[in-house]
């Protein structure tokens, strides 16, 4: 009999990433395949999932039917919503035992070893959570369209609107906005047509540019960007307000984003002992350990 794999999964609106270990812990291989925030779909989000664990497996030189001894612990954005829930756990699967929760739990869980603390997701969508005396709670998250304040997502968005109002002599012409209307051929239209169908990760890839105008002096970009920073200090300072002792900031736009918090804000930042994917793993192996997750009373989407 063979020890069993591990594979943490940490699916965002942007990328799909995994990583597979050994029963000791050993860093086998790791992949990034597309998104899957399971907002966008629970199937898709599964294919994903084992689409990344097709590559992972290959990477580390090991056959793809060896995918029956590995015990998933998946971190998944949109899983926050019952009706996600439920749809995943209806999607069979073909591993030893797959454990899904929300992408904060398994992002709270790693950056803070297992132990309490909070956690604020800043990158494609935002949420926080924290894990206080073993229970977890969460609050944000509840996608681009009614939530994600202080995300990648919606700093895009918002330099999107910035330069449809600058084009129409609202606001200030800026080398910032002059650069987005260039992107749709200076075609207000264009920008309509493109956001029909535009995923929250179309808007994020706006963002390093957004990042690099505020570094040349931009004030549209340093606008958009304060205003992201601001929405963001609300949900550490809330986090605060809950019992969080520290909170560690992650996510694409974290780093960019730290210098334009304020200082009482820049206290309550902790630092991260492990990311998002270490987290999943540890779950997964909690699972298979007969122990539940931190803070919940069954893992959700559970199955042996």
């Amino acid at each position: 009999m063979t020890d069993p794999l591990f594979l943490g999964i940490d699916g965002g609106g942007t990328a799909c990433k995994a990583r597979l270990c050994d029963a000791a812990g050993h860093v086998l291989a790791e992949a990034t395949t597309g998104a899957a925030n399971t907002l966008l779909g629970s199937e898709r989000a599964m294919a994903e999932i084992n689409l990344a664990t097709n590559k992972v497996l290959e990477i580390a030189g090991l056959p793809q039917d060896r995918v029956i001894e590995v015990h998933v612990g998946a971190g998944l954005a949109g899983l926050s919503l019952q009706r996600e829930q439920k749809r995943l756990s209806e999607i069979p699967h073909r591993f030893a035992g797959f454990t899904a929760h929300t992408d904060a739990y398994v992002a709270c869980l790693g950056a803070n070893g297992g132990k309490d603390g909070g956690v604020l997701i800043a990158g494609t969508g935002s949420c926080a959570a924290m894990i206080n005396k073993g229970e977890f709670t969460s609050f944000g998250g509840w996608g681009f369209l009614v939530s994600d304040q202080g995300s990648g997502a919606h700093l895009g968005r918002a330099a999107l609107r910035y330069a449809l109002l600058a084009q129409d002599n609202v606001r200030t012409q800026t080398p910032m906005s002059i650069w987005i209307m260039d992107e749709f051929d200076r075609s207000p239209e264009e920008m309509i047509i493109w956001a029909e169908t535009a995923k929250p990760g179309d808007y994020g890839k706006f963002v390093p540019r957004i990042f690099d105008f505020a570094r040349e002096g931009d004030a549209a970009a340093h606008e958009l960007i304060q205003a992201t920073a601001d929405d963001l200090a609300e949900y550490i300072r809330a986090l605060a307000r809950r019992g969080a002792k520290s909170v560690c900031l992650i996510g694409g736009i974290a780093e960019p984003v730290k210098p334009w918090l304020k200082n009482d804000v820049q206290d309550i930042l902790g630092p991260r002992l492990g990311d998002s994917l270490d987290g999943a793993l540890l779950m997964a192996r909690n699972t298979l350990a007969k122990r539940k997750p931190v803070g919940t009373t069954e893992p959700l989407g559970s199955s042996q």
